[in-house]
C-alpha cells in the first residue's frame, strides 16, 4: 500500500460520496420510516441535490388542521412590517417632488449606500410606498424616487398616532 501512496504522490483516493437515491435499506433510514408511522405520519422523503441529502417530514392531516390559527395568530405579528421614523422622513421628502437616491439616504440619515439600498430603498419600493420615476432603467444617473398612494397613508396614519 505504501508504494500506492508514492505512485500518486502520497496521497490517498477521495472518499466516494455514498448513493442515497432510491436506497431505503439502511437500517437508520428504516427507522426514521419505522417511527414516522408509530408517531402516525407519512413516511419521510429523501431527495440527494447535489452535495446534500434531504429528508422531508411531512405533517399529518391532523396536525396540519390544529397547527392552523394558533400558528397564524403568532407568527402575523412578526411579519408586519414596523415603520421607523427615519421611513416617515424618507416618505415625507419623496412627497414633495422626486428626489434623488443620495438625498433620500441623507434625509433619512442613514451614510452607508448599501444598507440603505437593501434595508430601507428595496423594502420601500416592494411595498409600494415610493416608486422610480424611471422604472425600466433602475441604474440610471437621473433616477428618482417619489412617494406613492400608499406611502402617503403610511405618513397620514402616523400623523393621526
Amino acid at each position: 500500500m505504501e508504494g500506492n501512496r508514492r505512485d500518486r504522490g502520497g496521497l490517498r483516493d477521495a472518499p466516494r460520496r455514498p448513493d442515497f437515491r432510491g436506497r431505503r435499506s439502511e437500517k437508520g433510514t428504516q427507522n426514521i420510516i419505522s417511527l414516522c408511522r408509530e408517531a402516525g405520519i407519512p413516511a419521510p422523503e429523501f431527495e440527494e441535490t447535489g452535495s446534500s441529502f434531504i429528508v422531508r417530514f411531512r405533517r399529518s392531516e391532523k396536525m396540519r388542521t390544529e397547527a392552523g390559527p394558533q400558528a397564524t395568530e403568532q407568527v402575523t405579528p412578526q411579519v408586519t412590517p414596523q415603520v421607523t421614523p427615519q421611513v416617515i422622513e424618507g416618505l415625507k421628502v419623496a412627497t414633495v417632488a422626486p428626489v434623488r437616491r443620495e438625498d433620500l439616504q441623507k434625509a433619512m440619515g442613514i451614510s452607508d449606500r448599501k444598507h440603505f439600498r437593501v434595508a430601507y430603498l428595496g423594502p420601500m419600493l416592494k411595498r409600494g410606498w415610493i416608486e422610480m420615476t424611471i422604472p425600466d432603467k433602475p441604474n440610471s444617473r437621473l433616477q428618482r424616487y417619489h412617494t406613492t398612494a400608499a406611502g402617503r397613508k403610511i405618513i397620514e396614519t402616523r400623523r393621526r398616532k
